[in-house]
């Protein structure tokens, strides 16, 4: 029994209606039944056409002398079986094939532990249901005649398809699925509220069936008093067993648009004081493949048997299996109505409906598609956050895809082709481009009917992001914004750390006895440029003369003469005339004492800004040194830290080996922690001696780090700081693919992710310092936080220090346990455990 403690008063067992219902009951690769031990006996064989071909989705029952079927098994992609039978014995093979007869060996005899080879052949003969005549007379286990030959007929496509979900439902397979949980009024008809979700992830049987034996004696809805209500759904293998035809009535008929064949069934007389189910089958005319499947509860009081009920929708995959596609549970809040003799007395109504539900989006095996719902269309506007105006001629996009919408004048726009998922939504506006800058914004997107509202910064929204905590050098602090972009005139390469300064004459007026006097001081700012020659000066006032420079040993430009308005920001450009000096450069390698590389050393020249940080071998390169005597400082948690002075030679490349001594090793969970707020698994992986731990002991010396920085020290992880607050976790694992030309890009720009293991950032990632590389995957609280393949990198400082409890960390596949290696682990796997509540 499941019950749904998120909606009081009602449950819904048999089925998973308030967590992911009804997920999905048949795709992903088939697998046959498991090997039978050395004791069993068992049928193994192949499923073809007369062509020869293999047929995946074929139903394959053993069936013992006294012809109850004892064993099943379902043909795989390449139409492979294996029914393991428990006795020896004698037995035939049956197939079962929508639209078609059964096929049926000969009798096959089978001792202790032997295995035996069998081929089938489908014949091909289809099930003749459009040559029956239509009856709609009810006919119930027993009878015969036309009208039962229909209904049983029908039935019996009904069963096979029900038999092939059933086989199929624990296979595993990547899915995405929205679901839903909704509350309507009395009448079902208005949303009084919804939550809707999207789950991406490996999946399997997600429902709870009760035996059909306790369905009969006990009914499928029972009043449990103040507990409240529970509703029990029939499972496949209910709606498919010898039983429930016995218990039931089935009537044969057809669809107002002739298009589907329409099989309903009923409790027989003997069920007919039991709460029992009812319900419609619709079979395909043109395929004889079941469509959907509705069923109501009877015997209850009308008002709660009228609103009570299911629905599911069957599909075929294009692997030859099957899957629920679409779901819905509708479970009704009842309320006893206290009124008058003279209005009818009490009676039970309906107060609200709850209905939970969901569709299967896309199912994947491996790398294929094997079922895509229908695309739909992403609906939104997009407006001023301040003003709330409209804003026209936005550029919406979809990342990651080639999806994008432009707004009209009332700021509107659509994205068609979408399926429902998470995705981040990037805006672009002439102002947006004017700072270089996009306006992001995670959704959830589940059906059409759910619009994006999009509220986009202003300019002065924009320039405070900017700028935060910005400082002038000898001016007091304003309010203007200057943006702009470097170049070196003939030079593609942008100049990086080139200083740009900003002055400006600060005037003002004092009187004294009468008389005025001005008093001008001269004011400044600098900032330097970024990896693409961008910068920015934050501060400056506005309405003023402003003077901008910029220069870089001997290469200078031409003084910039401008105004900021008030209120608002200017953009700029300086284009250096150069005459580049010869320069220096430095490489070397760190190790400590015993001889083993170093990486994650920061290296720098704290004069001239200039640093680097060792890679996973220790080895380390510094460009774009002035040549002379500089102080040159290598530092890393847990060593001692080197300070020296060395000389720089023009057009000359500096070698140093530079030896560190470790100092200080970071505790690492090997150390006993108290372990009441850890999960279980956490000793056991760490009791088999693979892998990094970090427990709270350790991680609250350091609990005023960024978390990146504290990871730095573990064997196996590298870390990737962007140039703001980020840190990614990159593992040690290296490919082929990543070259000097760098990701595949399509028609529109965007990054084709190619390699399985390589992520390449895209452009506004890699402006915020992210590179290429192997990204490890990273756990929280056991959910998988970047499930793109490959990984996508996800920011570690997001969660800080003082949040979290303990962190395991496994460098590869060799070493991470079978809990977290269900999907691609070569690039590292870091679990993150955080603190709970006392």
């Amino acid at each position: 029994m499941y019950s749904c403690g998120a909606v009081p008063g009602v449950r819904f067992a048999g089925l998973r209606a308030c967590v992911l219902p009804w997920l999905v009951a048949a795709v992903g690769l088939l697998t046959v039944a498991p090997a039978p031990s050395a004791e069993a006996q068992s049928v193994r064989g192949t499923v073809r056409d007369a062509g020869g071909v293999p047929v995946p989705g074929v139903v394959v029952q053993a069936v013992d002398t006294a012809g109850a079927i004892v064993g099943r098994s379902l043909s795989n992609a390449q139409g492979e079986f294996l029914v393991a039978l428990r006795e020896p014995g004698s037995y035939t093979i049956r197939t079962l094939r929508i639209g078609f007869r059964p096929v049926v060996s000969e009798p096959i005899a089978l001792s202790v532990g032997q295995q035996v080879t069998r081929h089938v052949e489908l014949t091909g003969i289809p099930v003749a249901l459009g040559s029956v005549r239509i009856d709609t007379r009810s006919v119930c286990a027993g009878v015969k005649g036309d009208s039962a030959a229909a209904a049983f007929s029908a039935w019996e496509q009904v069963r096979i398809a029900l038999d092939a979900t059933e086989l199929t439902a624990g296979a595993a397979l990547r899915t995405t699925v929205v679901t839903y949980n909704r509350t309507l009024d009395a009448l079902g008809r208005t949303v009084v509220k919804q939550d809707a979700a999207v789950h991406t992830g490996v999946v399997r049987q997600p429902w709870l069936e009760r035996p059909i034996e306790v369905l009969r004696r006990d009914g499928y809805v029972i009043d449990e008093g103040a507990k409240g209500t529970t509703y029990f759904a029939p499972g496949l293998s209910t709606l498919a067993s010898d039983a429930f035809l016995a218990d039931h009535c089935l009537r044969f008929g057809a669809s107002e648009d002739g298009s589907h064949y329409v099989v309903t069934f009923e409790p027989n007389a003997d069920r007919r004081r039991a709460v029992d189910v009812r319900g419609t089958a619709r079979i395909d005319k043109a395929s004889s493949e079941l469509r959907s499947l509705s069923f109501s509860y009877t015997n209850l009081p009308y008002e709660q048997e009228r609103a009570a009920g299911g629905r599911m929708e069957f599909v075929r995959m294009q692997n030859g299996t099957w899957a629920i596609a679409r779901w819905n549970i509708r479970m009704p809040i009842m309320t006893q109505r206290i009124r008058s003799v003279d209005m009818g007395g009490p009676a039970l109504v309906v107060d609200e409906l709850r209905v939970g539900g969901g569709e299967l989006i896309a199912a994947l095996s491996g790398t294929d598609t094997v079922w895509a719902g229908a695309p739909l269309v992403l609906a939104g506007t997009i407006r001023d956050s301040v003003s709330g105006a409209p804003v026209q001629n936005a550029r919406a996009a979809l990342v990651g895809t080639a999806l994008q919408g432009t707004t009209d004048p009332r700021g509107r726009f659509a994205i068609p082709g979408v399926l429902p998922g998470e995705y981040m939504v990037e805006v672009r506006t002439d102002g947006l481009d004017s700072f270089g800058a996009v306006y992001q914004m995670p959704i959830s997107f589940t059906d059409s009917a759910s619009r994006v509202e999009v509220l986009l910064p202003t300019a002065q929204q924009i320039a405070a992001t900017l700028c935060g905590s910005a400082r002038a050098g000898s001016s007091r602090l304003g309010t203007g914004l200057v943006i702009g972009r470097a170049r070196v005139r003939g030079d593609t390469v942008p100049p990086t750390d080139l200083k740009v300064v900003a002055e400006w004459a600060d005037i003002s007026v004092r009187n004294a006895a009468g008389s005025a006097s001005v008093n001008r001081v001269l004011r400044w700012m600098d900032a330097k440029t970024d990896s693409s020659g961008g910068f920015r000066l934050c501060g400056v006032p506005t309405n003023t003369a402003l003077t901008i420079t910029g220069s870089a040993g001997s290469a200078s430009a031409a003084p910039i003469e401008l105004r900021v308005p008030g209120g608002q920001f200017v953009r700029t450009e300086i284009v250096l005339d150069a005459d580049t000096p010869p320069l220096s450069s430095f490489s070397g390698a760190v190790t400590d004492s015993a001889g083993n590389g170093v990486p994650g050393v920061e290296v720098l020249l704290p004069e001239l800004s200039v640093a680097a940080t060792t890679d996973s071998t220790g080895r380390v390169r510094l460009l774009g040194i002035v040549p002379g005597h500089h102080r040159v400082i290598a530092r890393r948690v847990g060593f001692g830290a080197l300070d020296t002075e060395i000389e720089f030679v023009a057009n000359r490349t500096t070698e140093r080996h530079i030896v560190l001594a470790r100092i200080a090793i970071l505790a690492e969970a090997r150390v006993e922690a108290s372990g009441a707020n850890l999960p279980l698994s956490f000793d056991e992986h760490r009791k088999t001696g693979l892998g990094t731990f970090i427990t709270r002991d350790a991680l609250e010396a350091q609990e005023s780090r960024r978390l990146s920085d504290i990871l730095r020290v573990v064997p196996g992880l590298g870390v990737v700081n962007g140039r703001g607050s980020q840190g990614w976790v990159l593992g040690s694992r290296t490919s082929p693919s990543l070259g000097a030309t760098g990701p595949r890009r399509d028609a529109t720009g965007a990054v084709q992710q190619t390699s399985p293991t390589i992520y390449f950032p895209e452009a506004f990632e890699a402006r915020s310092g992210m590179t290429a590389g192997c990204y490890a995957r990273v756990y929280l609280n056991d959910a998988l936080m970047n499930p793109e393949m490959p990984a996508r990198p996800f920011d570690v400082n997001a969660i800080p220090p003082t949040s979290i409890e303990a962190i395991e960390y496994y460098a590869g596949p060799s070493e991470t346990p079978i809990k977290y290696a269900r999907l691609n682990s070569s690039c590292g796997v870091l679990v993150i455990h955080s603190r709970r509540s006392p």
